[in-house]
């Protein structure tokens, strides 16, 4: 069985990624080529921008090869459905069993699903991305089907939830005699860039940001790692539980997503978005690192290990092509 994984072309998906979308679509890829590898039943392709990993095969795209669009707002989502139709309708997805999309498009999509192409589609985007509502139309063809990352957004029994994974081989705790800064996952949004400088400072502690490779260890020497998306997506998640599987705990603010993935006690830390005193109080009564860590890890290996969420994707591919 071959199946095509399509990716957001307006990221590069590499293990030095950082953006959401592009951090857990690699997490995806490199667990499905894993699981190929070690189980088999199928071989995967992946299709991304220019520049991404080269653990599987890959068919790359650049977007700065076709022509801007007028509405600067669009320019990315606009040229990204262009690539794909091209790729379309150039015959390269036509040997494919199975594409599994995890790139926001929709005209794409559509002429999949008109040619008969068996299609998966995780949703990485919010509610308000045009990509979000294709799947309620889709999904009465019967060659299609839409899976989400929590149980808050399946919104149909139509729906199904494969949970993320988290490479618990490279993101684990280690045990150190105190904390040497606060880590956040750096936005554009001057707000919360304020309310992560003042938590850092009511912490006497620096503030440091993700960048580069050493990803693991900037998780493993911080206090506490502060996620402030304008808005949460369905790949918010995936550098909290990245902390979470180095003991860490997680300082948000409040959603229905977050509150769905941390329901063990002693997690996080959740306030109303840009209350920052408020977070910083509760940051400070989270149980310490060394009574919580394994709390936290025990938790991310228990529900979001990769073996669970490759196993569920299979099910999926099978149920949909109606093979064991």
């Amino acid at each position: 069985m071959r199946i095509a994984l399509l990716t957001d072309l307006n990221e590069r998906i590499a293990p030095d990624s950082v953006a959401d979308e592009a951090v857990l679509a690699f997490e995806i890829a490199e667990s499905l080529a894993d699981s190929a590898r070690e189980v088999g039943g199928f071989a995967l392709d992946l299709v991304a921008r220019r520049g991404s990993w080269q653990g599987l095969p890959l068919i790359s795209l650049e977007l700065d090869d076709l022509p801007h669009s007028r509405d600067k707002s669009l320019d990315g989502f606009v040229r990204q459905e262009a690539a794909y139709c091209e790729l379309i309708l150039a015959g390269l997805l036509q040997d494919y069993h199975l594409v599994h999309c995890l790139a926001p498009i929709v005209t794409p999509l559509q002429l999949l699903s008109s040619m008969g192409t068996a299609i998966v589609q995780t949703l990485l985007v919010g509610d308000k991305h045009p990509a979000s509502s294709l799947p309620l139309v889709l999904l009465r063809n019967r060659t299609f089907q839409c899976t989400v990352l929590t149980p808050s957004r399946a919104g149909s029994d139509a729906v199904r939830v494969v949970v993320p994974s988290v490479d618990l081989e490279k993101f684990y705790p280690l045990e150190r005699d105190r904390a040497d800064y606060v880590l956040w996952l750096e936005t554009a949004d001057r707000k919360a860039k304020r309310a992560a400088a003042a938590i850092a400072a009511r912490m006497d502690l620096p503030l440091r940001r993700v960048e580069g490779e050493n990803q693991t260890g900037l998780l493993q020497g911080a206090a506490v790692f502060l996620y402030f998306a304008a808005a949460t997506t369905p790949a918010s998640m995936v550098w909290p539980l990245r902390a979470a599987a180095c003991g860490k705990p997680v300082a948000a603010w409040r959603s229905r997503d977050f509150e769905d993935l941390f329901v063990q006690p002693g997690m996080c830390a959740l306030a109303p978005t840009g209350n920052w005193e408020l977070l910083a109080q509760e940051i400070q009564e989270l149980p310490s690192f060394s009574a919580a860590s394994q709390i936290r890890r025990q938790t991310v290996v228990a529900r979001h290990n990769r073996r669970a969420m490759t196993a569920r994707y299979r099910e999926v591919y099978s149920d949909l092509l109606g093979v064991p």
